[in-house]
């Protein structure tokens, strides 16, 4: 039986005699298994920036943080359904880099390069793409349209 339990917790905390409560990697990092588990606890798994799986190091980036979480989704369904587990698979789509108020670059589909207000754009729109409903999309969509509005008549 799962009893699947979800957190964001801070890995930076140690024990009273200086110990982690859980092994950790190089620079404060837990160590995990291909399939996003903590070696010594099969039963627990991380993803994210506080992570490294020495096979396949990624970067720490907020989309790799995202696509592992999926990955961990569907190994706690395995689980449930006495599955076997998959390894992360974690594919990497670009580069997006806010430089300022309205700035933007965005590195995409290998050697193209953006810059600027193009590149905000791009920026925006594949945040907005990401937003898991339609409800969500709408409302940030708005929002950001009204704050370009009055950014262009106010500012």
């Amino acid at each position: 039986m799962v009893n699947p339990l979800v957190s964001g917790l801070n890995i930076a905390e140690e024990n009273r005699d200086g110990r982690r409560p859980v092994g950790d990697h190089r620079n404060g990092r837990l160590k995990v298994l291909p399939t996003l588990q903590l070696p010594d606890y099969p039963d627990v798994f991380a993803a994210g920036d506080c992570t490294v799986d020495p096979e396949n190091p990624q970067p720490n980036t907020a989309q790799v943080a995202y696509q592992q979480g999926r990955d961990i989704a569907d190994n706690i369904a395995a689980l449930i359904e006495d599955k076997s587990l998959s390894p992360a698979d974690v594919s990497l789509r670009g580069t997006l880099l806010k430089l300022g108020m309205g700035e933007s670059a965005a590195e995409i589909f290998g050697p193209i390069e953006v810059k600027g207000r193009v590149g905000h754009l791009v920026r925006e729109a594949t945040y907005l793409s990401l937003l898991p409903l339609p409800g969500y999309k709408i409302k940030a969509g708005a929002q950001w349209l009204t704050d370009k509005v009055f950014e262009k008549f106010l500012g």
